[in-house]
Protein backbone atom coordinates (compact mmCIF):
# COMPACT_ATOMS: atom_id res chain seq x y z
CA UNK A 1 0.00 0.00 0.00
CA UNK A 2 1.44 3.52 -0.74
CA UNK A 3 1.88 5.93 1.58
CA UNK A 4 0.36 9.86 0.65
CA UNK A 5 1.34 12.98 1.26
CA UNK A 6 -0.69 13.49 3.95
CA UNK A 7 0.48 10.31 6.00
CA UNK A 8 4.42 10.84 5.13
CA UNK A 9 3.33 14.97 6.98
CA UNK A 10 1.69 12.95 9.69
CA UNK A 11 4.96 10.63 10.23
CA UNK A 12 7.46 13.29 9.78
CA UNK A 13 5.49 14.98 12.45
CA UNK A 14 5.28 12.22 14.67
CA UNK A 15 9.00 11.61 14.43
CA UNK A 16 9.71 15.66 15.11
CA UNK A 17 7.47 15.12 18.82
CA UNK A 18 9.84 12.04 19.10
CA UNK A 19 13.01 13.53 18.83
CA UNK A 20 11.86 16.45 20.70
CA UNK A 21 10.81 14.39 23.35
CA UNK A 22 13.97 12.09 23.93
CA UNK A 23 15.91 15.68 23.59
CA UNK A 24 14.11 16.75 26.59
CA UNK A 25 14.50 12.93 28.43
CA UNK A 26 18.05 13.36 27.80
CA UNK A 27 18.54 16.76 28.95
CA UNK A 28 16.83 15.32 32.13
CA UNK A 29 19.44 12.37 32.10
CA UNK A 30 22.13 15.11 31.97
CA UNK A 31 20.92 16.08 35.60
CA UNK A 32 21.96 12.56 37.05
CA UNK A 33 25.01 13.88 39.05
CA UNK A 34 27.14 10.87 38.67
CA UNK A 35 29.73 11.18 35.97
CA UNK A 36 29.74 8.42 33.06
CA UNK A 37 25.92 7.11 34.50
CA UNK A 38 24.50 10.69 32.52
CA UNK A 39 26.61 9.56 29.44
CA UNK A 40 24.98 5.65 29.64
CA UNK A 41 21.41 6.88 30.25
CA UNK A 42 22.37 9.57 27.57
CA UNK A 43 23.01 7.07 24.90
CA UNK A 44 20.29 4.87 25.68
CA UNK A 45 17.96 7.24 25.38
CA UNK A 46 19.07 7.83 21.91
CA UNK A 47 19.47 4.43 21.05
CA UNK A 48 15.57 4.06 22.12
CA UNK A 49 14.60 7.05 19.75
CA UNK A 50 16.38 5.57 16.87
CA UNK A 51 14.24 2.15 17.77
CA UNK A 52 11.27 4.21 18.18
CA UNK A 53 11.94 5.74 14.66
CA UNK A 54 12.27 2.78 13.39
CA UNK A 55 9.41 1.28 14.28
CA UNK A 56 7.48 4.58 12.63
CA UNK A 57 9.61 3.83 9.47
CA UNK A 58 8.86 0.16 9.49
CA UNK A 59 12.44 -0.26 9.05
CA UNK A 60 13.86 -3.43 10.58
CA UNK A 61 15.83 -2.35 14.05
CA UNK A 62 18.86 -4.18 15.96
CA UNK A 63 20.63 -2.86 18.63
CA UNK A 64 23.92 -3.89 17.72
CA UNK A 65 23.03 -1.95 14.04
CA UNK A 66 21.41 1.00 16.08
CA UNK A 67 24.34 1.34 18.70
CA UNK A 68 26.98 1.06 15.81
CA UNK A 69 24.48 3.75 13.67
CA UNK A 70 24.52 6.44 16.56
CA UNK A 71 28.06 5.74 17.94
CA UNK A 72 29.24 6.54 14.27
CA UNK A 73 27.20 9.52 13.37
CA UNK A 74 27.95 11.10 17.11
CA UNK A 75 31.66 10.43 16.18
CA UNK A 76 31.57 12.25 12.86
CA UNK A 77 31.32 15.42 15.31
CA UNK A 78 34.07 14.93 18.11
CA UNK A 79 33.08 18.65 19.89
CA UNK A 80 29.55 17.51 20.67
CA UNK A 81 30.92 13.69 22.03
CA UNK A 82 33.58 15.62 23.41
CA UNK A 83 30.71 18.58 24.83
CA UNK A 84 28.85 15.71 26.29
CA UNK A 85 31.65 13.99 28.25
CA UNK A 86 33.55 17.11 29.41
CA UNK A 87 30.02 18.16 31.02
CA UNK A 88 29.23 14.69 32.52
CA UNK A 89 33.40 14.90 34.30
CA UNK A 90 33.07 18.14 35.18
CA UNK A 91 30.39 17.25 37.64
CA UNK A 92 32.99 15.39 39.97
CA UNK A 93 34.69 18.83 40.85
CA UNK A 94 33.20 19.39 44.14
CA UNK A 95 30.77 22.71 44.02
CA UNK A 96 31.71 24.58 40.79
CA UNK A 97 31.85 21.49 38.74
CA UNK A 98 28.85 20.26 39.92
CA UNK A 99 27.32 23.41 38.77
CA UNK A 100 28.77 24.07 35.55
CA UNK A 101 27.87 20.34 34.81
CA UNK A 102 24.63 20.87 35.59
CA UNK A 103 23.86 24.01 32.88
CA UNK A 104 25.94 22.68 30.25
CA UNK A 105 25.16 19.09 30.26
CA UNK A 106 21.35 18.90 29.21
CA UNK A 107 22.12 21.81 26.49
CA UNK A 108 24.53 19.55 24.95
CA UNK A 109 22.65 16.26 25.71
CA UNK A 110 19.35 17.43 24.34
CA UNK A 111 20.59 19.02 21.20
CA UNK A 112 22.55 16.04 20.50
CA UNK A 113 19.93 13.84 20.88
CA UNK A 114 17.39 15.95 18.78
CA UNK A 115 19.76 16.07 16.23
CA UNK A 116 20.40 12.53 15.98
CA UNK A 117 16.37 12.37 16.11
CA UNK A 118 16.17 14.38 12.92
CA UNK A 119 18.96 12.86 10.72
CA UNK A 120 18.15 9.53 10.99
CA UNK A 121 13.99 10.96 10.08
CA UNK A 122 15.52 12.11 7.06
CA UNK A 123 17.70 8.96 6.43
CA UNK A 124 14.26 6.94 7.13
CA UNK A 125 12.48 8.96 4.69
CA UNK A 126 14.89 8.76 2.18
CA UNK A 127 14.10 4.84 2.56
CA UNK A 128 17.40 4.35 4.49
CA UNK A 129 17.84 1.20 7.14
CA UNK A 130 20.50 0.99 9.28
CA UNK A 131 22.11 -0.98 7.51
CA UNK A 132 22.52 1.75 4.81
CA UNK A 133 23.50 3.96 7.22
CA UNK A 134 26.47 6.25 6.11
CA UNK A 135 27.27 8.89 9.03
CA UNK A 136 30.10 10.29 7.41
CA UNK A 137 27.08 11.12 4.10
CA UNK A 138 25.00 12.29 7.46
CA UNK A 139 27.54 14.65 8.87
CA UNK A 140 26.48 17.89 7.83
CA UNK A 141 23.18 17.34 8.42
CA UNK A 142 23.67 16.42 11.29
CA UNK A 143 26.11 19.43 12.07
CA UNK A 144 23.34 21.45 11.72
CA UNK A 145 20.73 20.60 13.26
CA UNK A 146 22.64 20.04 16.38
CA UNK A 147 23.95 23.84 15.80
CA UNK A 148 20.10 25.02 15.13
CA UNK A 149 19.16 22.64 18.57
CA UNK A 150 22.03 24.42 20.65
CA UNK A 151 20.78 28.14 19.49
CA UNK A 152 17.03 27.14 19.86
CA UNK A 153 17.69 26.32 23.48
CA UNK A 154 20.16 29.14 24.55
CA UNK A 155 17.39 31.80 22.87
CA UNK A 156 14.61 30.07 24.78
CA UNK A 157 16.96 29.94 27.99
CA UNK A 158 17.40 33.60 27.50
CA UNK A 159 14.30 34.08 26.88
CA UNK A 160 12.78 32.39 29.80
CA UNK A 161 15.29 34.57 32.46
Amino acid sequence: MAVTEVEEVDRVDQAISLSKRYAAYAGGAAFIPVPVVDIAAIGALQLKLVKDLSDLYDVPFSSNSGKAAVTALLSTLVPVQAGITTASFVKAVPLFGTALGVVSAPAFAGAATYAVGRTFTMHFESGGTLLTFDAEKMREFFKSEYETATKSRSSSAKASS
